[in-house]
């Protein structure tokens, strides 16, 4: 069913969803800017959860639990990140943008491939405008979380809800590009590089790596 440069085994489940149920997005509209990105609102910027001792509990302070979330403006799409042992002070770890390209907003996915790193696929808000560019012209990078260096991709993906997908077991990223006949899956580790690349036939969706390979979703298996 796949090819590919480097072949790797995709399971595909059959769903009776069609593809454009699968895709979350809104047509992008005129409007003014956005406000400049903000922080989630489990802590004051600069100040952490307070009364962590209370709040967070015994260990806090030695403990490696990290969240990661990412927020949207103008200049880009923002990774932040929040560590226990700073009682979860949000800090900026990479913003993700094309500077070639003017955007109102920039939008995007974020998934973390393990506690260090994160995968992302970003775009100008009205890439959603176009079909082609929402189903598969959206920029990729991976995000060091400690230092806040960034890979770019040499590919695009879709702006789908489930692009990327990671897995943390395997350290592992699938990127998505649709088309109407074929689907481009690329599996990346955390430096960047490509694991398996594969083209399959159809709308492939949801695809997870596995260490057995990539487990996908197929489109309407009568079409």
């Amino acid at each position: 069913m796949a090819s590919g440069s480097r072949r790797t085994a995709v399971t595909v489940l059959a769903v009776t969803a069609a593809l454009a149920g699968l895709i979350s997005a809104q047509p992008a509209t005129a409007q003014p800017s956005p406000e400049p990105a903000s922080t989630p609102s489990s802590s004051t910027p600069g100040e952490g959860v307070k009364n962590p001792d209370q709040t967070l509990g015994h260990g806090w302070k030695t403990a490696d639990d990290r969240a990661v979330t990412a927020v949207a403006d103008s200049d880009g799409l923002h990774l932040l990140v929040a560590d226990s042992k700073n009682a979860y002070v949000w800090r900026t770890a990479a913003v993700l943008s094309e500077p070639q390209l003017p955007a109102d907003t920039w939008i995007g996915n974020s998934c973390v491939m393990d506690d260090h790193h994160a995968a992302v696929a970003y775009a100008p808000r009205t890439f959603t405008n176009k079909p082609d560019l929402m189903m598969g012209g959206a920029f990729t990078a991976i995000v060091n979380l400690d230092d806040g260096s960034v890979t770019k991709l040499p590919f695009t993906a879709s702006l789908a809800y489930f692009d990327p997908t990671c897995s943390p077991a395997t350290h592992t990223a699938v990127f998505t590009a649709l088309s109407d006949t074929k689907t481009h899956l690329v599996t990346v580790g955390t430096k960047g590089t490509t694991v398996a690349d594969t083209t399959a036939k159809g709308e492939i969706t949801s695809a997870v790596p596995t260490e057995d390979g990539v487990i996908a979703a197929a489109g309407n298996p009568g079409r």
